[in-house]
């Protein structure tokens, strides 16, 4: 059965434990324009994502498994989102599963891919391993519906991959809007993986010189278990080729920001988080374009909201939401309740000639 969140919460007990490095007074201000929401999965976040969104904020950006996001206050003129956070309580029932993300999303509700996250429920583990998956879903205010199907290995006809809802048996959820385009790109989903970063990097490099391009990066199993990476690529209806690099989220952020600077310059642009590292991306079509990257730390709240619109003014645009050095707090641990951050976030943003 598919339950909302917050009748589950007394059976998966949600939290966050956040170093001091991580800003400590997060979406309390209601002039800023930024505002930074820790742990989405939480309660807490929850109750203040859906009354940021009553004055006027949506979800911008969401670092990968909802660990932390940015709201944004809605330019003048744009209509409310609105906002549910659901639960599926047993992924082997992916027909009940998908079935609930069908009524959302024929209601107008979409899936935050970068939000959704699945882990092993402690109540079951080990003898009766349950893996429970959470999502959050935002009703912009343009409208328009969406479909959705949770299939083995299988993306059907007319439907975009969004995300590895359990890599170890391949339950790809799938996508497919009222407002997209009839799909236009030749050959098949491939899935690429098992792999660390660096092998699947260098298997992009290959797949990018024959044409194909990275739809999304999945990673699980964090805490506790071993680390399962995955690519899904596909060919595009445009011709060209693409490069693909990695940056080292286990660095400064000063360091990171200059290894951005380098990689920019070569027409390197951000497009996913891994584990442990950002990957970036160029197509290969004469001269690559060079492209400006800057972060902005959320240490210094409330002031990186400033910061972040001076770029804006300057022609950047948001890119990624990095939670730098997510770690677990207890030695051995099966689930995300107990996470913590050893530095803040960063907002990366870009400017490509």
């Amino acid at each position: 059965m598919i339950t909302h969140h917050r009748l589950l919460l007394a059976l998966v007990p949600l939290g966050l434990c956040v170093s001091s490095a991580f800003p400590q007074q997060v979406a309390t201000g209601q002039k800023e324009r930024f505002l930074v929401i820790p742990n989405i999965h939480s309660q807490k976040s929850q109750d203040q994502i859906r009354g940021k969104a009553l004055i006027g904020y949506h979800l911008a950006l969401i670092a990968p498994h909802g660990d932390v996001a940015l709201l944004e206050h809605n330019p003048a003129g744009f209509g409310p989102y609105a906002y549910d956070f659901l639960q599926c309580p047993n992924l082997w029932t992916k027909g009940e599963c998908d079935s609930f993300l069908n009524r959302s999303g024929a209601s107008g509700f979409r899936v935050l891919p970068e939000a959704t996250d699945t882990f092993v429920s402690k109540k079951y583990f080990p003898w009766f391993p349950r893996f429970v998956s959470r999502f959050v879903l935002e009703k912009p205010p343009e409208g328009g519906t969406y479909s959705y199907s949770l299939k083995d290995k299988h993306v059907p006809e007319g439907y975009s991959p969004i995300v590895l809802m359990y890599a170890s048996s391949m339950m790809m959820l799938s996508e497919r809007s009222s407002n997209a385009n009839e799909e236009t790109g030749t050959g098949s989903y491939l899935t690429v993986g098992p792999g660390g970063s660096r092998k699947l990097i260098k298997k992009l490099n290959e797949l990018g010189a024959r044409g194909y391009r990275l739809v999304f990066w999945s990673s699980t199993a964090r805490f506790g278990g071993p680390q399962y990476e995955y690519a899904v690529v596909r060919i595009p209806a445009e011709s060209g080729t693409c490069d693909y690099a990695l940056v080292s989220i286990k660095n400064t952020a000063e360091e990171i920001q200059q290894h951005l600077i380098d990689q920019g310059a070569k027409g390197f642009r951000p497009l996913a988080i891994t584990p442990d590292n950002i990957v970036l991306e160029r197509t290969v079509q004469g001269r690559p374009n060079s492209c400006s990257l800057r972060i902005v730390s959320t240490d210094n709240h409330p002031a990186f909201s400033a910061e972040i619109e001076k770029y804006l003014v300057e022609g950047y645009r948001l890119s990624l939401l990095v939670a730098l050095n997510v770690r677990p707090s207890r030695f051995i641990s099966f689930s995300y309740e107990h996470m913590q951050f050893d530095s803040s976030p960063i907002v990366i943003l870009e400017r490509c000639d």
